[in-house]
């Protein structure tokens, strides 16, 4: 017979290790839920992934004005919001069993809750009755080390800043950092090195003054000053909007176009600050010393025409065309990116380019540019493309696809716009202005052609056995060499057949030809200039010019500026004096477009400089 239950071994048979251990084992699992649910709490909300895979803390920049200053705090997210990290602090778990009844045959159990009954071998009766109490307490736990430990570096990262410049290598750059607008007009804003549109994030500190679209068109409501701003996952920019009154600018403007007329007469002094150099020195100009010690601007021809305050109203041109003569600038950054440089346009030839177009729209009729898609950005970038009232076309050379070598024939694509135009027309060198009407220099019913003037045949132009040309490449036996070759700065053709002769035989002789000769220019003068004469030689044409070489300096139509490149480049002193110069005579003349021009960054540059 087995031994009699008692009640220590009838409690004895109660799961003591189960009911205490599942309270236990459900602590250790909440703890660790909880460890996951903050782990991916920091992934998800206060880190990212960069794009080299790598995770980074989230930024949180505030902006704010003080005084006149705009101001950026830049503050890890992880250091703003409180992170959930909790722990159990204490576990109280209790037990309670009451023995109501014992007998040899019968023994009952009872405890202060839930009741369980079973039966011994012998049929005795147990019941029981037990209760059991769980207590938790948890809380915030203190930061783990690690955690602190990275806070601490954090901190380094919060910075405040002036946002008026970038400040780090991996921040954005825009195309300007400050722009000065009118009441109601637009600006584009975009980032010098190129960026997906759809990763930036557009943004004005005041949208009553200012307003931006998310490709960085800027809008303009009142008067006032505001920051626009623009983000990338992995850096950002800004940009200083200041926004002027339409009228009180406009008259301060008018105002001061006077004032400054009547100035620069007292001040000018007789001679003139540029001067007609030498024809042998006009392909590259120079610079001289005048005896008080300053310099003069040598090269070019008809540069003294700038400083002219006598406006010529004469009529627009009077052709078949009634419309006026369509004219054509060539811009192509393909040279440039050629040689492995960055395009650039400076500002005495920005300048230049205007008062080109506007006086050829003012006397003689519409006029269209020839770029490629960066040069569109450049001139967009200036406000600019307003000035060519027949448009601006960048197919024609985004589209070539001829192996050509455009750091040897630099100049090759404006041959590619003449075959592109129309007859008649007018191919115009940006730095050419011609300052009146054409009508009683061309006969729209008897030139055929009509150019510059002739240019003599000297060592720019060398012999055909000293000519590179393209493998497979033959000049023609019936060409006639002593033809003369013309400048072609302003080139005007009426007869279309001439035309396609031309541009064929040119860019023919371009096409494969990548053999680099020992200077830089014999091989485009002799695509553009020389062979125009040869062509009209051999096709019966005579070409007409408009001033004879002798006496480029003493005609009053037409202003190069080509000779005097290099001695700007070389002397800010004499570039400032010139765009000031090129300034006011836009002012002079185009006063109905003064709030355009006044649109135009590089205008607008030596404009307020002159008023100071």
């Amino acid at each position: 017979m087995k031994d009699q239950q008692t009640p220590q071994s009838a409690l004895a048979t109660l799961p003591f290790s189960q009911m205490l251990g599942d309270p236990v084992r459900a602590c250790v699992q909440a703890q660790a839920e909880a460890a996951r649910v903050t782990k991916q709490y920091l992934n998800s909300v206060t880190l990212r992934t960069n794009e080299a895979g790598k995770q980074e803390a989230v930024m949180i920049a505030f902006r704010y004005q003080n005084g006149t200053q705009m101001l950026e705090l830049s503050i890890p997210l992880m250091t703003l919001v409180p992170l959930p990290h909790f722990s159990v602090d204490r576990l109280d778990i209790e037990f309670n069993a009451l023995v109501d009844s014992f007998d040899d045959k019968h023994m009952t159990c009872s405890f202060a809750s839930s009741g369980a009954q079973s039966n011994s071998e012998e049929q005795q009766t147990i019941t029981t009755n037990h209760h059991l109490k769980v207590r938790l307490q948890a809380s915030q736990n203190h930061m783990p080390i690690g955690l602190s430990r990275l806070f601490t570096l954090l901190d380094d990262t919060i910075a405040l800043e002036q946002p008026v410049r970038p400040s780090s290598q991996a921040d954005l750059q825009l195309n300007t950092d400050r722009v000065e607008l009118f009441e109601g007009s637009r600006y584009l804003l975009y980032p010098v090195e190129p960026v997906a549109p759809e990763a930036l994030s557009w943004s004005s500190s005041d949208p009553s003054v200012v307003t931006v679209s998310d490709l960085g068109v800027v809008r303009t409501y009142q008067k006032g000053e505001a920051y626009i701003f623009v983000e990338s996952r992995e850096a950002r920019a800004r940009c200083r909007v200041v926004v002027e009154s339409d009228r009180t600018k406009l008259c301060q403007i008018l105002s001061a176009i006077k004032l400054n007329s009547k100035r620069r007469e007292v001040e000018t002094p007789p001679k003139s600050a540029y001067t007609s150099a030498p024809q042998s020195d006009t392909s590259s100009g120079g610079i001289s010393s005048m005896g008080s010690g300053s310099t003069t601007l040598e090269g070019g021809y008809g540069l003294e025409l700038i400083k002219r305050t006598d406006v010529d109203q004469s009529a627009t041109w009077f052709g078949p065309n009634q419309g006026g003569l369509p004219a054509f600038h060539v811009t192509h950054t393909a040279p440039a990116m050629a040689r492995g440089q960055e395009p650039y346009i400076h500002d005495f030839e920005l300048l230049s380019t205007i008062m080109s177009a506007l006086q050829w729209r003012k006397h003689n009729g519409p006029i269209r540019l020839y770029t490629d898609s960066y040069g569109r950005r450049i001139y967009n970038e200036q406000n600019m493309s307003f000035i060519w009232d027949d448009g601006v076309n960048t197919d024609v050379l985004d589209g070539m696809r001829d192996q050509v070598d455009f750091s040897i024939f630099w100049a090759g694509a404006k041959l590619y716009a003449l075959r592109d135009m129309q007859t008649p027309c007018m191919m115009l060198d940006t730095d050419m202005i011609v300052w009146r009407s054409l009508n009683g220099s061309i006969n729209p019913s008897l030139d055929q052609v009509v150019c510059v003037h002739k240019e003599y045949l000297s060592e720019v132009y060398p012999s055909v056995e000293k000519l590179k040309i393209a493998k497979g490449y033959r000049f023609s036996d019936h060409w006639k060499w002593s033809a003369e070759p013309f400048n072609t700065a302003l080139l005007y053709i009426s007869e279309p057949k001439f035309k396609d002769i031309y541009t064929s035989k040119a860019i023919e002789f371009m096409v494969g030809n990548l053999e680099r000769a020992n200077d830089d220019i014999s091989q485009m003068v002799f695509a553009e200039q020389r062979l125009l004469g040869i062509c009209a030689e051999n096709t019966g044409i005579s070409v007409k010019t408009l001033v004879e070489l002798d006496q480029l300096h003493q005609q009053d139509l037409l202003t190069h500026i080509w000779g005097a490149k290099r001695a700007l480049r070389q002397s800010s002193e004499l570039a400032e004096e010139f765009c000031y110069d090129l300034v006011a005579r836009l002012f002079r003349d185009f006063s109905n477009l003064s709030a355009e021009l006044l649109e135009i960054p590089v205008v607008r540059k030596y404009f307020i400089r002159g008023v100071k």
